[in-house]
C-alpha cells in the first residue's frame, strides 16, 4: 500500500499558495498608492542665477512627494536638539505655503546659513548640533527627514 497523495492535490495545493503571494503583493501594493508619503532633505548649497550669481551659503529643505496622493503641505520647520521648533523668520521658497504639493513633485525652502546660525546662538545652543527637518500636512501628521543634518555653530 502506497501513501502518496494524488497529483491533483499538489497541483491545488501549488495554486493555492501563488494565489495568496500574488493577493498578498496586491493589497501591500494597494495600501501604499493610497498612503501620503513626503521625503524630506536637509542639506546646504548656494541659490544662484544668471544676473546676480550664486547666493551666500544657504540651509536648503527639499519636500519632495513619492506617493501617489497630493498632499497639502505647510511651511517646513526645524526641530532642534533641545526639541523646540524653529520656523524660518524670512525663507526663501518656491511656493506659498500651505501649498498643494502634487504627485512625483517636489519644493524647496532656503534659509541663509549665517542668519540662521545667530538665531541659533540666540538660543543658547553652541558647537556641533544636529537639526531635524519637519513638515506637517493639512491634518497637521508630522513627515520627519530621515536624515539629521550636522552644523557647526562655532564656525563663524
Amino acid at each position: 500500500m502506497k501513501n502518496s497523495i494524488p497529483w491533483t492535490q499538489i497541483v491545488t495545493a501549488v495554486v493555492a499558495i501563488y494565489a495568496a503571494i500574488v493577493s498578498t503583493i496586491t493589497l501591500i501594493t494597494n495600501r501604499r498608492e493610497k498612503i501620503r508619503r513626503l521625503k524630506i532633505i536637509a542639506s546646504n548649497g548656494v541659490i544662484g542665477n544668471s544676473i546676480i550669481g550664486a547666493s551666500e551659503l544657504m540651509l536648503l529643505i527639499t519636500v519632495s512627494n513619492p506617493g501617489h496622493k497630493n498632499v497639502v503641505i505647510n511651511a517646513p520647520y526645524l526641530r532642534l536638539p533641545n526639541k523646540n521648533k524653529l520656523i524660518f523668520p524670512n525663507p526663501g521658497t518656491d511656493v506659498r505655503y500651505p501649498h498643494k504639493l502634487e504627485e512625483s513633485s517636489a519644493c524647496t525652502l532656503w534659509s541663509d546659513m549665517e542668519q540662521l546660525k545667530d538665531v541659533l546662538r540666540s538660543q543658547g545652543l553652541d558647537g556641533i548640533i544636529k537639526l531635524r527637518a519637519e513638515v506637517t500636512d493639512g491634518s497637521q501628521r508630522i513627515y520627519r527627514a530621515k536624515k539629521t543634518f550636522k552644523l557647526n555653530l562655532s564656525i563663524r
